[in-house]
């Protein structure tokens, strides 16, 4: 069942185009300085010439209580991630954009941290660890303000993180970490001139 089984199948066929196929899970995240109720809300941005056969290119978890685990505090979510895009140019390769909320100290819904990574371009089994931060705002005052009145600094798009424009006038400041397990096939690569890696190393690996 799913994509993967729909790649052996020969659903995802190459012959006009390559296919990546990714199945795991938004494993879980630690936050510095998070409260203790978190979700997160993900996309996956791509390229003109790539498109989503199946699986969601957005979606949220659960929400899920901040506690100890492997000895560090952790919200645990574990929710499936399953999607299988197709392409014919590697450009634009299909990045995972994350965005962490949490309760304020009134129950407010609010930003946490943002990370970013691309899927991985090769076949394999992956443990990464995305880095995550927050925008600052422009002065010290703003921001002790934004605390009390639940308007913190954010995106208007969370989607603007995979983005270079603009980026480099931009301050954050590091939140923490998300842990991502992914599962990868690729088909079809060579037929367009691209190398199929041999599959990757289970070594976790930081973004």
């Amino acid at each position: 069942q799913g994509p993967a089984a729909a790649l052996q199948r020969g659903e995802l066929r190459a012959t006009s185009s390559f296919a990546l196929v990714v199945h795991g899970q938004i494993d879980s995240c630690q936050i510095v300085g998070g409260g203790g109720e978190l979700y997160c809300k993900y996309d996956v941005i791509y390229g003109d010439d790539w498109s989503i056969i199946s699986g969601d290119g957005a979606g949220i978890t659960q929400v899920a209580s901040k506690g100890v685990h492997g000895g560090a505090a952790a919200a645990v979510w574990n929710f499936p991630l399953e999607l299988s895009l197709r392409s014919t140019n590697a450009f634009g390769w299909p990045q995972l954009v994350l965005a962490v909320y949490g309760k304020d100290w009134a129950g407010r819904d609010v930003i946490v941290g943002y990370g970013t990574t691309h899927l991985p371009i090769a076949p394999g089994r992956y443990e990464r660890h995305v880095k995550l931060f927050t925008p600052l705002s422009i002065s010290a005052v703003k921001e002790f303000i934004g605390l009390f009145s639940g308007e913190r600094t954010e995106y208007l798009d969370p989607k603007f993180i995979a983005k270079p424009d603009g980026r480099k006038v931009t301050r954050v400041a590091s939140k923490g970490s998300l842990k991502l397990a992914l599962n990868v096939l690729t088909k079809g690569l060579t037929a367009f001139g691209y190398t199929e890696a041999g599959n990757a190393s289970t070594k976790p690996q930081d973004y």
